[in-house]
């Protein structure tokens, strides 16, 4: 009860992995990196409309050129403003310009359409990567909810070893009042009883240990108590198959292949600077000595532009370009690689893992049997109590490997699904 406090909660795999898909904090903050990148590129499609803009300028000045400028601006001039005297000693004069402008990108040298490909890219990228973080929190949440499991029956198969030492011990101080035991019988089983609670205690700190990570991974605020049931749905593919489902579907092949389709945005990027750029403008602008919507004047126009040097600038961020894109490419074919070699060590391990899950049961049903005969025989007089300590200390090493193989072949199950990229929510039962 000190380390499954009465308050926990007990909960299902399936349970906490919809916790920890909703609430763990990885998740979350990459759940914002990949709503950052969309709303980037919703900012670079922005681009492709026209911008509007309205402005509200006050000023009061007694400059020559700009006093009588501003006249002009508000239809004011008379004819004694081209007195010289006027003209160059004019008074302040008051003007608030009210303006809207509208400005059109029509041709920026594919720039435009090429950062709108990258940022859509990089955008897909960040939605894999996010896949990406949720399967890797269920693998952890898979390793974590198994380990408590473990160390809960591992908790249960020390305390009963725990109880056949101390009745054991009660035989043997028994059996040396009756002159059928040593001294030795019984220092022997002293020494079994106390490795005995120190096992216990090792499981019970595990136990622990593996509820609290079990918290911090599915965000709970308080205890969780797992529940005995783990089943995960895998297909019945052979190695090759895996193998071709984790090329196609899996979400880290799928981000980077999205990141070269946007480095490869960028090198069109990067080639827009030696092209010319063509944008259209249009402005209405009101001035008068009060904010008001009088004397207005319009100005529409068009301009082209050509880069016709920059230092090396240009060529330099092509290279870059060219560069990023080359290196992309090699991440995602090492990747590939990576991938696959991840998938045929999962499959190897699962096979090994059921092989020995199998045998471990066997070995465990033998060291059973054994330390039953043992124990007759040594009620009788035929074996020594050592002996029987030592098959106690054998079965309980046999039944922890037994428990250790179960629950290493649902990790193994869960590692193989996470290397094919498919250690979705669903294929928890």
């Amino acid at each position: 009860m000190l380390f499954a406090p009465a308050s926990a909660a007990a909960v299902t795999l399936k349970e906490a992995t919809a916790l920890a898909l909703h609430d763990n904090r990885q998740i979350e903050a990459q759940q914002m990196n990949s709503e950052a990148a969309h709303a980037q590129a919703s900012e670079a499609s922005a681009h492709l409309w026209p911008q509007v803009d309205a402005s509200l300028t006050g000023s009061r000045t007694n400059n020559p050129l700009n006093a009588f400028g501003t006249r002009l601006l508000q239809r004011s001039v008379t004819a004694a403003d081209f007195n010289p005297q006027q003209l160059n000693h004019p008074g302040a004069v008051n003007n608030y310009q009210t303006e809207v402008a509208v400005r059109l990108p029509i041709y920026q040298g594919g720039a435009v359409w090429a950062s709108r490909k990258q940022t859509g890219a990089i955008a897909e990228a960040a939605d894999w990567q996010l896949e990406t973080t949720r399967q890797q929190t269920i693998l952890q949440l898979i390793d974590t909810f198994t380990a408590a499991l473990e160390a809960k029956s591992l908790v249960d198969a020390s305390q009963k070893a725990l109880d056949s030492a101390n009745s054991h011990l009660r035989n043997v101080q028994a059996q040396l009042k009756r002159g059928f035991a040593i001294q030795s019988d019984v220092m022997d089983a002293e020494a079994h009883q106390l490795q005995a609670e120190v096992n216990l205690r090792q499981t019970q700190n595990a136990l622990a240990t593996a509820l609290d990570q079990l918290q911090l991974i599915t965000g709970s605020s308080k205890t969780l108590d797992p529940e005995d049931r783990i089943s995960l749905k895998l297909p019945t593919h052979d190695m090759q198959q895996w193998i071709e489902q984790a090329m196609a579907e899996h979400p880290l092949l799928k981000g980077l292949q999205a990141q070269v389709e946007a480095s490869e945005a960028n090198i069109s990027r990067s080639r827009s600077g030696y092209l010319p750029k063509v944008g259209l403008m249009a402005s209405e602008q009101w001035n008068h000595t009060s904010p008001a919507l009088k004397n207005s004047n319009y100005t529409v126009g068009m301009e082209v532009s050509l880069n016709l040097f920059s230092g090396g600038a240009d060529k330099a961020r092509l290279d870059a370009a060219h560069a990023q894109a080359t290196r992309a490419e090699l991440l995602y074919e090492d990747m590939r690689q990576q991938v696959r070699n991840d998938v045929m060590r999962s499959w190897r391990a699962l096979q090994e893992s059921q092989s020995r899950a199998v045998a471990q049961q066997q070995v465990l049903d033998h060291a059973e049997e054994s330390l039953r005969i043992l124990t007759l025989r040594e009620q009788v007089g035929l074996e020594k109590a050592t002996d029987v300590l030592n098959a106690q200390a054998m079965r309980d090493e046999r039944l922890a490997r037994k428990i250790q193989s179960q629950f290493d072949v649902i990790r193994n199950q869960a590692a193989l699904l996470y290397a094919a990229g498919a250690l979705t929510p669903e294929v928890i039962q």
